[in-house]
């Protein structure tokens, strides 16, 4: 008699084991989800970051050829200005010789 008594309480208790192991699969694809999540979120961040570095390194590529530029405009400008001086000293030397 005891062992009819003692068989009805197994399939709840079954039932129990197998609604935790349902509960237990769920939170772990839950948690599976939330670690996908969270890379998402760092993959996000670090593109951020990387989007950011390359837009100051094309800021200071852009400074730096505007500098070049100004350096270059000044070269010529100074270059020019030697130039102009170099020939008129050639010519004043050249009337010079001239008049000896």
């Amino acid at each position: 008699q005891q062992q009819q008594q003692e068989q009805p309480q197994r399939p709840p208790l079954q039932r129990q084991v197998e609604e935790l192991h349902h509960q237990q699969h769920a939170q772990q694809q839950h948690l599976q989800i939330l670690q996908l999540q969270q890379q998402v979120q760092e993959q996000q961040y670090r593109i951020g970051q990387l989007t950011q570095l390359l837009t100051q390194e094309q800021q200071q590529k852009h400074r730096l050829k505007s500098r070049q530029s100004v350096l270059q405009q000044d070269f010529q400008l100074r270059q020019s200005v030697l130039q102009q001086d170099f020939q008129l000293q050639l010519a004043q030397l050249q009337q010079q010789q001239q008049q000896q």
